[in-house]
């Protein structure tokens, strides 16, 4: 029918325009990359990168996620992945940049192929690979909280420089016996 025919017939002139877009099943939505972003954190945070997930937040993460290449997902569990990671520094390295921008990032996202992602996906891309590598937002000098969609192009991804675990561990000891956390 005439309705398939033209979902064909712009399906192939995207695939041709944005040959690596990832394969959604649905249209992706800010509030399920919210979710995607939420579980994402956890699993930054977690020693095996890995994170159990709620039934409620699983499909929508799924959708994002493994399209995406950010990790691999499970029945119960996320894993965050490391291709983005390793892209990124791959194009640091190639570039001589140790404190790349947020365009940067956005232009690496469609290297070696386009991708043609939103800005909302781009963004969570870009703040994934921050929180694997211990990067803050910088811009202008000055530090600034990321957020989703909204994350200004010319902010630098700074490393920082994090105490040895041993220091770390050591100073959450005393925290805990001077304030009681």
């Amino acid at each position: 029918n005439f309705k398939s025919s033209l979902d064909h017939l712009l399906d192939q002139a995207l695939s041709h325009q944005f040959p690596a877009h990832p394969a959604f099943e649905s249209e992706v939505r800010k509030p399920a990359i919210r979710k995607a972003w939420i579980v994402i954190e956890q699993a930054v945070d977690a020693a095996d990168s890995r994170v159990g997930m709620e039934r409620t937040m699983r499909d929508d993460v799924i959708r994002i996620v493994v399209p995406l290449q950010l990790g691999n997902c499970g029945e119960a569990h996320f894993h965050l992945g490391e291709h983005w990671r390793t892209h990124f520094e791959r194009k640091m390295a190639e570039h001589q940049i140790a404190n790349p921008s947020v365009a940067m990032l956005h232009r690496w996202c469609d290297e070696p192929r386009p991708m043609g992602l939103s800005r909302d996906l781009m963004d969570l891309v870009v703040m994934t690979f921050a929180a694997q590598t211990a990067r803050r937002f910088v811009l202008h000098g000055a530090p600034v909280t990321p957020e989703l969609g909204n994350l200004h192009r010319e902010t630098e991804l700074r490393e920082q420089s994090l105490p040895a675990i041993e220091q770390w561990q050591l100073a959450v000891g005393r925290a805990a016996e001077v304030f009681g956390l």
